[in-house]
């Protein structure tokens, strides 16, 4: 899933400079940074899970 983030925010990104109507630009905009923020959510809960696997493993030793 995650080789797909940087297809989908490439895809996003050159539709919105062929975009003309506004509306459609403003959307497709919107859409980017939303997906850039979630791809931003994920890698924070990746590292919060990574984190506490450490941990986990630090006090099986």
């Amino acid at each position: 899933m995650s080789f797909l983030a940087p297809i989908f925010r490439l895809v996003l990104f050159s539709v919105k400079w062929k975009a003309i109507d506004e509306n459609l630009q403003e959307i497709i905009g919107f859409l980017y940074i939303l997906s850039f923020f979630f791809k931003k959510q994920l890698d924070l809960s990746n590292t919060k899970l990574y984190s506490s696997k450490k941990l986990e493993q630090e006090y099986v030793k």
